[in-house]
Order: structure tokens, then sequence, then C-alpha cells
């Protein structure tokens, strides 16, 4: 089962998560907008890889 193995990878990748979320307003108030961006782009790119690995699967409300 490879699941267990995709739920850890989607827990790294959810802390990474939020840390942009956390670093992002850092660097915006100490007006690096340069830095500001570069971690925007890592938190688009780790948001879509949330959603294709971890969103997508999850059961439906349907499901018991």
């Amino acid at each position: 089962d490879k699941m267990p193995r995709i739920d850890m990878l989607n827990a790294m990748i959810a802390s990474l998560f939020q840390l942009t979320l956390g670093i992002i307003p850092f660097y915006m108030f100490l007006r690096q907008w340069d830095q500001v961006w570069i971690w925007s782009a890592i938190l688009l790119i780790v948001t879509v890889t949330l959603y294709f690995t971890w969103y997508k699967n999850l059961p439906s409300p349907d499901e018991p």
C-alpha cells in the first residue's frame, strides 16, 4: 500500500506550505520584495502539489 508513503510526503509538503505562509508576511514587513516573490512562487508550487497529491485523493462526503 503506497498511501502511508504519500501521507508522509504530504506532511512534509504541508509543513513547507505552513512555513511559506509565515515567511511571506515577514519579508513583506521587511520590504524585501525579491524574497516575497520567491516565496510566493514556492507557495504556488506547493499549493498545486498539495492539490494533486492530497486534496484530490480525499474521499467524497458521501462515502462513509
